[in-house]
This record gives structure tokens, sequence and C-alpha cells, in this order.
């Protein structure tokens, strides 16, 4: 891929409070002075693709190479110099939960540099040339792929400390599925990660969408209830976790084959002609 200078691509998407969102998706290759300090009004992840530069924060000093993905914060000032034929492209986001999918990271002021993930490099040049009707679901997706990078490294150790996110999440919906109200958005403020981050997991970690695990749960609980005897398809749909009767006979079909007083009637037919036997 050719390299084009201070190549910038605003993300035209819509602003949604309280998450993430990604603002630009920049090539920077003007030679940075570190006279110049640098205050912003947004978060943004760098990653370094040619040369070498050094940051610096209030706190300390980082050397910069290829492949080395680093963070800047708002309202903290850096400066940023040029050592050899420095280039990196940045993705500019706000969000007021921005800090708080870092921190779940381990990213943060005075940790803000994460050395030597030139894999991701291709990826993010890749990006760059996407259609602007795509960028900005492609611009997420490789910043959730490069936390979810870091997440990795991070990974051994917070399993050695008994933190295993991804079982925490799942043994929060596998005892609230129940809850009406249990949903993508609900479970990111109930647990404080992110709702990107979230359906991350569950396509890595368990093959299925938030949605498609949460309805399996609740249409296994309503078979359940069904053996048991329960036959109102209202008072099912209910007790698992549905508070809408015909969407729940519609994700039942889905999942079951049949429509759940169809089920219901055929358990009952089983049940009659066993009682008969006797």
């Amino acid at each position: 891929m050719m390299y084009t200078e201070n190549s910038c691509r605003f993300i035209q998407s819509a602003f949604a409070p309280g998450e993430i969102n990604i603002l630009h998706f920049v090539l920077e290759t003007e030679k940075q002075s570190p006279e110049r300090t640098i205050t912003l009004s947004n978060y943004r992840m760098h990653l370094v693709v040619k040369g070498s530069g050094v940051l610096k924060t209030q706190y300390s000093a980082y050397s910069l190479s290829e492949g080395d993905l680093f963070f800047t914060f708002p309202a903290s000032a850096y400066t940023l110099e040029s050592i050899d034929d420095f280039k990196y492209l940045y993705i500019g986001f706000v969000g007021t939960r921005s800090n708080a999918i870092l921190e779940k990271f381990g990213i943060r002021i005075r940790n803000c540099v994460f050395k030597n993930f030139i894999e991701l490099k291709e990826v993010w040049k890749n990006c760059l040339k996407l259609p602007i009707s795509v960028l900005d679901m492609g611009t997420e997706g490789i910043f959730l792929f490069s936390l979810s990078k870091i997440g990795e490294r991070i990974m051994p150790v917070a399993k050695k400390s008994g933190c295993n996110t991804p079982a925490i999440i799942k043994k929060y919906v596998d005892e609230n599925y129940a809850d009406s109200k249990l949903n993508l958005n609900s479970l990111s403020k109930t647990l404080n990660y992110n709702s990107n981050y979230i359906s991350y997991v569950f396509k890595k970690e368990f093959g299925v969408s938030f949605r498609e695990y949460l309805n399996l749960l609740r249409v296994n609980s309503a078979c359940a209830l069904i053996d048991k005897g329960f036959t109102s398809v209202k008072d099912i749909s209910y007790l698992c976790g549905f508070d809408d009767p015909l969407y729940f006979s519609k994700v039942f079909k889905k999942r079951v084959g049949s429509m759940p007083s169809s089920y219901i009637k055929r358990k009952s037919n089983a049940a009659y002609d066993v009682r008969s036997e006797h």
C-alpha cells in the first residue's frame, strides 16, 4: 500500500452517548517536534507503522518503533518526536465509558504504550482503504480487535489472579436470563464492560451472539417449564424473561421448530398416552 500524506478519514456514524464513538481514522506522516505540546479533547489509539519516535507524557518518556501501540488521553498533555521517518495511524474516539473500557485492559496514562503488535500493521492499513460507507464498521472492528490483542497479552496474568472475564459475563447471564430487562446494554452497565466488547467475547468464546445465547437459555427454560406441566404461553413467556408472548412464540418456533402452543399440546398428549397405558 502506498502511503498518502496526512490521510484522514472522518467517520460518519450516529453518536451514541455513553458508548465509545469513533471520530476519525488518520495516517499521520508529518514530522513531529518535541517542542509542540499536544492537548486533546478526545482519546486516541495509535499504531506506529514506520520508523521510530519518542512519546513524552507528564509521567515518563517512551521510545516508539514499528508495531507499537500507544494511547493518549483527553486533557493530558504530551509531545511526540520523530526520530527516523516516523509514521503512525491513529483512531480518535470519545464516549463517557471510554476510560472504563481502557481500564479493563490495563490502559491508562501511566501505562499507555504496548510494544510489538506488528501483526496489526496490515490490518490497520487495509482498513484505511475501505469505502467511506463501511469505514465506521471497519474502524470500530480494528479498534476492538486491537483491544482484544492487548487482552490476549494480559489474560495469562488475569487467569493467575482468578479473573476470567468471559466466565464472569457468562455466569451473570446464566443466573439472570429470566430478568426481562436483561439485554446487552443493561449487562454492559451492570458489569461495566463496553457492549461491543461483550458481543466480541460471546462470538469469540462461545461461538454465538449475545442475543442468541440469551434466547437459547430462555427457550430451554420454557421447555423445562412445559415439561413440568405449565400450559399458559403467556405465563411461560414471562417466567423465562420475555415480556412479549408474541415475540416469545417467534423465538421459540425458530429454535424448537414449532409454536409453543403446539409443543405444549404435543407434550400434553404424550403425557395422557402414558397415563392411559397404565
